[in-house]
């Protein structure tokens, strides 16, 4: 969901990140569109989304350790978290407002400053939820960072004790907000592969990770095997790099492919089953139909949304030391 990690000092080694985000949303989209008399429909349904979902987690962790490594600075990192997050976000609500007249400008409004459990107002989206433990982990990062190393590591293992205490307590609480953790053990594989935590360090941590995730009570003790997977892929293409284009050309628009799968996507399966189509036929032409719009939208929208983003923060880079240079 995030940008193109290739894109990194040493890109050619990490485009197989970008090839596992392809692997990712494509998991998404087998689960949302698979037909529901497919044999193991439950199944493959809920761990294809897990799997796909936790590996943008854990990507999303790892990219935000990288970025924060190569430039600390709060005004860099919030114009580049903004610019690549909100557009197309809010591109998605703009569309969802006008093709479905049942929301009111104050539910694209709470909805487009990541405020409904607040106002208590629905997602418009059943796919945004996943955005907001995004903006969860955006705001901690920096937090992250300002205490130092231990609160990094330490951090997956407080939600997963938050959540045993909350189990034990009779605590009501969704599960949702676990999924957290997942973002802060990609920081760890970070901080791993710029060998600042042990192999023995990283190990522990995942295995709590993985031990947290089958423990959740209201989901399937086979959750566990989600993170494991995706962890396992991760340290795979950590330490095996390799190239596949399609799946990094998937990694590429996975993000606007997520937003507008469950927009137009759905919406052509929708149309075509109506009009008496095969049900396999027509989810395969309704993800196909919400590609091509997330191409176009990826080059019109993402990639100009990026593009002013880094300029604004050169322009702020570069003043102070043009200022200087003509006082001197």
């Amino acid at each position: 969901m995030l940008t193109r990690l290739s894109a990194c000092k040493d890109g050619h080694s990490l485009a197989s990140l970008d090839a596992l985000r392809g692997l990712a949303i494509l998991l998404v989209l087998i689960a949302h569109f698979l037909p529901a008399d497919a044999p193991y429909f439950r199944e493959i349904n809920l761990s294809g989304a897990n799997l796909g979902v936790i590996l943008f987690f854990f990507l999303s962790g790892f990219l935000m350790d990288r970025t924060f490594a190569g430039d600390a600075r709060l005004f860099s990192y919030a114009i580049r978290r903004s610019f690549r997050i909100l557009p197309m976000y809010w591109l998605s609500i703009a569309l969802i407002f006008m093709l479905d007249g049942g929301w009111s400008v104050r539910d694209a409004i709470v909805n487009a400053t990541f405020t409904t459990q607040i106002a208590h107002v629905t997602r418009m989206s059943g796919v945004y939820w996943t955005l907001y433990i995004e903006v969860l982990f955006y705001t901690l990062v920096p937090v992250l960072w300002w205490l130092g190393n231990r609160a990094i590591y330490c951090a997956p293992f407080a939600v997963i004790l938050a959540f045993v205490v909350a189990g034990m307590a009779g605590l009501p609480l969704s599960d949702a907000p676990f999924y957290l953790v997942y973002c802060l053990a990609g920081m760890l594989f970070g901080r791993w592969h710029r060998k600042q935590i042990s192999d023995a360090a990283l190990l522990i941590s995942m295995i709590a990770v993985i031990a947290g995730s089958s423990a959740l009570p209201t989901v399937s003790p086979f959750l566990g095997f989600a993170p494991l997977i995706g962890a396992a892929l991760l340290y795979a293409a950590l330490r095996f790099p390799f190239r596949f284009t399609p799946l990094e050309f998937a990694g590429d628009v996975s993000y606007s492919w997520y937003l507008l799968h469950q927009i137009f996507g759905q919406m052509a399966t929708g149309f075509l089953l109506a009009a008496g189509w095969n049900e396999w036929l027509a989810a395969f032409l309704g993800i196909t139909a919400a590609l091509a719009l997330s191409i176009a939208t990826f080059y019109w929208i993402e990639v100009p949304a990026i593009n002013i983003g880094r300029r604004l923060i050169r322009r702020r880079t570069f003043a102070p030391r043009i200022l200087s240079e003509t006082v001197l």
